[in-house]
Protein backbone atom coordinates (compact mmCIF):
# COMPACT_ATOMS: atom_id res chain seq x y z
CA UNK A 1 0.00 0.00 0.00
CA UNK A 2 1.67 3.41 -1.23
CA UNK A 3 2.18 5.94 1.76
CA UNK A 4 -1.10 8.26 0.78
CA UNK A 5 -3.11 5.04 0.83
CA UNK A 6 -1.98 4.09 3.90
CA UNK A 7 -2.90 8.16 5.58
CA UNK A 8 -6.21 7.21 3.44
CA UNK A 9 -7.35 4.34 5.41
CA UNK A 10 -6.35 5.71 8.62
CA UNK A 11 -9.27 9.11 7.56
CA UNK A 12 -11.64 6.69 6.21
CA UNK A 13 -11.18 4.19 9.82
CA UNK A 14 -11.33 6.71 12.06
CA UNK A 15 -14.57 8.48 9.83
CA UNK A 16 -16.36 5.57 10.49
CA UNK A 17 -15.41 5.27 13.95
CA UNK A 18 -16.51 8.58 14.71
CA UNK A 19 -19.59 8.25 12.57
CA UNK A 20 -20.57 5.04 14.93
CA UNK A 21 -20.55 7.40 18.16
CA UNK A 22 -21.78 10.92 16.69
CA UNK A 23 -23.86 12.70 13.80
CA UNK A 24 -21.78 13.06 10.79
CA UNK A 25 -23.23 16.58 10.80
CA UNK A 26 -20.73 16.98 13.65
CA UNK A 27 -17.98 15.63 12.88
CA UNK A 28 -15.18 17.87 12.18
CA UNK A 29 -11.55 17.89 9.77
CA UNK A 30 -9.96 18.68 12.97
CA UNK A 31 -12.01 15.36 14.85
CA UNK A 32 -11.21 12.98 11.80
CA UNK A 33 -7.45 14.06 12.10
CA UNK A 34 -7.09 13.93 15.34
CA UNK A 35 -8.56 10.02 15.81
CA UNK A 36 -6.43 9.45 12.48
CA UNK A 37 -3.19 10.71 14.61
CA UNK A 38 -2.35 12.79 11.27
CA UNK A 39 -2.44 16.21 10.61
CA UNK A 40 -5.43 18.43 8.90
CA UNK A 41 -2.32 19.08 6.26
CA UNK A 42 -3.02 15.29 5.61
CA UNK A 43 -6.35 15.28 5.65
CA UNK A 44 -6.31 18.07 3.22
CA UNK A 45 -3.37 16.90 1.06
CA UNK A 46 -5.44 13.66 0.23
CA UNK A 47 -9.10 14.55 0.42
CA UNK A 48 -11.63 17.85 -0.15
CA UNK A 49 -14.19 17.00 2.22
CA UNK A 50 -15.78 14.10 4.64
CA UNK A 51 -18.16 12.94 2.34
CA UNK A 52 -14.85 12.39 -0.13
CA UNK A 53 -13.55 10.11 2.67
CA UNK A 54 -16.38 8.12 2.20
CA UNK A 55 -16.57 7.93 -0.92
CA UNK A 56 -12.88 6.72 -1.32
CA UNK A 57 -13.40 4.04 1.35
CA UNK A 58 -16.55 2.98 -0.44
CA UNK A 59 -14.52 2.48 -3.97
CA UNK A 60 -12.07 0.43 -1.87
CA UNK A 61 -14.68 -1.99 -0.98
CA UNK A 62 -15.99 -2.10 -4.36
CA UNK A 63 -13.13 -2.64 -6.13
CA UNK A 64 -12.40 -5.63 -3.80
CA UNK A 65 -15.60 -6.88 -4.55
CA UNK A 66 -14.88 -6.48 -8.54
CA UNK A 67 -11.54 -8.36 -7.98
CA UNK A 68 -13.68 -11.53 -6.40
CA UNK A 69 -16.22 -11.53 -8.87
CA UNK A 70 -13.32 -11.89 -11.90
CA UNK A 71 -13.16 -15.84 -10.30
CA UNK A 72 -16.75 -16.40 -10.53
CA UNK A 73 -18.45 -19.10 -13.10
CA UNK A 74 -19.38 -16.67 -16.22
CA UNK A 75 -22.70 -17.73 -16.52
CA UNK A 76 -23.89 -18.62 -13.13
CA UNK A 77 -26.28 -15.60 -11.91
CA UNK A 78 -27.34 -17.34 -8.84
CA UNK A 79 -23.24 -17.52 -7.61
CA UNK A 80 -22.83 -13.90 -8.50
CA UNK A 81 -26.11 -12.61 -6.32
CA UNK A 82 -25.02 -15.26 -3.93
CA UNK A 83 -21.79 -13.49 -3.69
CA UNK A 84 -23.24 -10.12 -3.61
CA UNK A 85 -24.58 -10.47 -0.81
CA UNK A 86 -21.95 -12.47 0.60
CA UNK A 87 -19.56 -9.71 0.61
CA UNK A 88 -21.42 -6.92 1.51
CA UNK A 89 -22.84 -9.14 4.53
CA UNK A 90 -18.82 -8.71 6.06
CA UNK A 91 -19.49 -4.87 5.27
CA UNK A 92 -22.98 -4.87 6.65
CA UNK A 93 -21.60 -2.43 9.86
CA UNK A 94 -20.49 0.19 7.97
CA UNK A 95 -23.42 0.48 5.17
CA UNK A 96 -25.91 0.41 8.83
CA UNK A 97 -23.88 3.66 9.07
CA UNK A 98 -24.56 5.01 5.59
CA UNK A 99 -28.08 4.14 6.31
CA UNK A 100 -28.03 5.92 9.52
CA UNK A 101 -26.38 9.00 8.44
CA UNK A 102 -28.92 8.78 5.68
CA UNK A 103 -26.40 9.03 3.24
CA UNK A 104 -26.96 5.93 1.14
CA UNK A 105 -26.31 8.39 -1.94
CA UNK A 106 -22.65 7.48 -1.40
CA UNK A 107 -23.31 3.96 -2.24
CA UNK A 108 -25.66 4.15 -5.31
CA UNK A 109 -22.94 5.55 -7.62
CA UNK A 110 -20.38 3.10 -7.15
CA UNK A 111 -23.01 0.18 -6.22
CA UNK A 112 -24.66 0.82 -10.12
CA UNK A 113 -21.00 0.98 -11.81
CA UNK A 114 -19.84 -2.58 -9.94
CA UNK A 115 -23.29 -4.22 -10.30
CA UNK A 116 -23.09 -3.50 -14.18
CA UNK A 117 -19.53 -4.85 -14.24
CA UNK A 118 -21.37 -7.53 -12.52
CA UNK A 119 -23.68 -7.69 -15.61
CA UNK A 120 -21.57 -7.75 -18.24
CA UNK A 121 -19.66 -10.69 -16.44
CA UNK A 122 -22.48 -12.95 -16.03
CA UNK A 123 -23.66 -14.40 -19.22
CA UNK A 124 -27.23 -14.25 -19.12
CA UNK A 125 -27.31 -11.04 -18.83
CA UNK A 126 -25.43 -9.97 -21.18
CA UNK A 127 -28.06 -9.59 -23.80
CA UNK A 128 -30.35 -7.81 -21.21
CA UNK A 129 -31.83 -4.29 -22.45
CA UNK A 130 -30.76 -1.06 -20.75
CA UNK A 131 -33.88 -0.67 -18.99
CA UNK A 132 -34.23 -4.28 -17.46
CA UNK A 133 -30.24 -4.06 -16.59
CA UNK A 134 -31.06 -0.78 -14.93
CA UNK A 135 -34.31 -2.14 -13.18
CA UNK A 136 -32.25 -5.29 -12.26
CA UNK A 137 -29.16 -3.08 -10.86
CA UNK A 138 -31.58 -0.20 -8.71
CA UNK A 139 -34.19 -3.67 -7.31
CA UNK A 140 -30.38 -5.00 -5.84
CA UNK A 141 -29.23 -1.81 -4.36
CA UNK A 142 -32.52 -1.69 -2.93
CA UNK A 143 -32.62 -4.82 -1.44
CA UNK A 144 -29.19 -4.95 -0.28
CA UNK A 145 -29.87 -1.58 1.75
CA UNK A 146 -33.00 -3.22 3.18
CA UNK A 147 -31.71 -6.75 3.90
CA UNK A 148 -28.85 -4.93 5.55
CA UNK A 149 -31.04 -2.56 7.34
CA UNK A 150 -32.90 -5.76 8.85
CA UNK A 151 -29.49 -7.09 10.32
CA UNK A 152 -29.35 -9.52 7.39
CA UNK A 153 -32.00 -11.63 8.91
CA UNK A 154 -31.66 -14.08 5.76
CA UNK A 155 -28.97 -15.84 4.69
CA UNK A 156 -27.29 -14.66 1.53
CA UNK A 157 -28.29 -17.85 -0.37
CA UNK A 158 -31.91 -17.32 0.73
CA UNK A 159 -31.78 -13.79 -0.44
CA UNK A 160 -30.55 -14.82 -3.74
CA UNK A 161 -33.45 -17.56 -4.21
CA UNK A 162 -35.89 -14.64 -3.12
CA UNK A 163 -34.73 -12.29 -5.77
CA UNK A 164 -34.27 -15.49 -8.62
CA UNK A 165 -38.05 -16.61 -7.68
CA UNK A 166 -38.62 -13.43 -10.05
CA UNK A 167 -37.65 -15.28 -12.62
CA UNK A 168 -39.95 -18.47 -12.21
CA UNK A 169 -42.63 -19.73 -14.55
CA UNK A 170 -45.04 -18.54 -12.66
CA UNK A 171 -43.87 -15.40 -12.15
CA UNK A 172 -43.07 -14.88 -15.72
CA UNK A 173 -46.68 -16.43 -16.47
CA UNK A 174 -48.04 -13.38 -13.51
CA UNK A 175 -45.60 -10.81 -15.74
CA UNK A 176 -47.12 -11.90 -19.59
CA UNK A 177 -50.54 -11.45 -17.76
CA UNK A 178 -50.05 -8.10 -16.29
CA UNK A 179 -48.86 -6.54 -19.46
CA UNK A 180 -52.04 -8.13 -21.18
CA UNK A 181 -54.36 -6.17 -19.29
CA UNK A 182 -52.18 -3.15 -19.53
CA UNK A 183 -52.46 -3.49 -23.08
CA UNK A 184 -55.94 -3.68 -23.25
CA UNK A 185 -56.38 -0.70 -21.14
CA UNK A 186 -54.13 1.58 -23.24
CA UNK A 187 -56.41 0.27 -26.22
CA UNK A 188 -59.01 1.52 -24.11
CA UNK A 189 -57.31 5.22 -23.87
Amino acid sequence: MKPSDISKDYLSKALLLLMEKKEYTAITVKDIAEKAGVSRLTFYRNFDSKEHILAWHIDQGFNEYLSTITNAPENDLRAAISLCFSFWEKRSAEIRLFIRHDMTYILQRPFETCMQTLTEHIGVLQNLPPMQRQFLIGGMFSDMLEWISKDCAFTPDEVTDEILSMFSEEFLKMKNEILLQYGAILDEI
